[in-house]
């Protein structure tokens, strides 16, 4: 994320190259501004895509993306989109798709055309929420977004898309997290461990430790998605990060499934004055299994990791 349109080529803590997209103006969002707002890396064929406030090309928004070539540092022309773009994009290399849940409502798809353009298609169905970042289950399909200011995430189910001219339908839901935590700012950012476990983290902004596991489908549909299940708990506090706070827009958090072990994790940075302190990693397989971390108990909802049941192991904190 900048306020200008550099981008930063790095190896480890090695700047190698700077680069300069083509964003000419900021996007806007709830938590600020930015030039370039943030990247999603396609492994498919080594490309980033980088969402940014751009005024080149068909749309109107002054909103949108730009594909940068990793192998020849080689940037594709600014797409400008007709909806606002998402804080956080998400690129399904499978589809050969780009996904743009933004605060309107509008959960946008960019398909990636055989000459590596794109194309926008826009959500026929409105969410009725703050669609706060994209990810998806690549495996199966299933798209989500964390609602800001609510416990509402929206789903959708990719296998069963119909493209119009401009628009897109797919079956999609809404489904609501019950807890006595709070989020702070809701559920706002948001991120799949691509892999045989199916799981998302969701989480909040701007502050709080309050997280969510959420199970997924685990076999391909072309129905209605649904959340299998769902656990909500916090980052305790450590001496690497104090009390836990997550960082500001656009999201401080990712996931992944390790090689070695074939747990999922989150990956949450913790931010004090502005600045990235810590990072603290989830082991999710552990927490979503109840017989190793218990549900519930006074003062908690049903699905609430309380503190005291929250595994010790399942926690890793790591300085910066």
């Amino acid at each position: 994320m900048a306020n200008n349109n550099e981008v930063y080529l790095i190896t480890g803590t090695t700047l190698n190259t700077t680069l300069h997209s083509g964003s000419n103006n900021f996007a806007e969002f709830s938590g600020g501004s930015c030039n370039n707002c943030g990247v999603a890396i396609n492994a498919a064929n080594n490309t980033a895509l980088i969402n940014m406030g751009t005024t080149a090309g068909p749309g109107t928004s002054r909103n949108g993306v730009q594909i940068l070539n990793l192998s020849t540092n080689a940037f594709s022309p600014a797409f400008e989109m007709n909806q606002r773009v998402s804080e956080n994009i998400s690129v399904d290399p499978t589809r050969s798709l780009v996904l743009s849940a933004n605060e309107l409502g509008n959960y946008a798809i960019l398909q990636i055309q055989v000459d590596g353009s794109l194309k926008e298609f826009d959500a026929s169905f409105f969410s009725g929420i703050a669609d706060d970042s994209s990810a998806e289950d690549c495996s199966t399909g299933v798209a989500i977004s964390g609602g800001e200011g609510t416990n509402s995430l929206q789903l959708v189910n990719l296998n069963n898309v119909t493209f119009g001219t401009t628009t897109y339908t797919a079956p999609n839901t809404i489904a609501t997290l019950k807890t006595a935590y709070s989020f702070s700012a809701g559920l706002s950012g948001s991120a799949v461990a691509q892999g045989s476990g199916h799981l998302a983290v969701v989480t909040g902004e701007f502050g709080g430790n309050t997280f969510a596991v959420v199970q997924l489908p685990a076999v391909p549909s072309t129905g209605v998605p649904a959340v299998i299940d769902y656990v909500v708990a916090e980052i305790p506090s450590s001496a690497a990060c104090g009390a836990f706070s997550a960082g500001f827009d656009p999201h401080t958090v990712t996931a992944y499934t390790s090689p070695n072990t074939g747990d999922a994790y989150a990956v949450f940075a913790g931010y004090s004055s502005g600045v990235p302190i810590c990072l603290a990693v989830v082991d999710m397989t552990t927490i979503i299994n109840p017989t190793k971390a218990p549900r519930g108990g006074a003062g908690f909802a049903a699905n609430d990791i309380a503190p005291a049941n929250l595994p010790a192991s399942a926690v890793t904190f790591f300085a910066l």
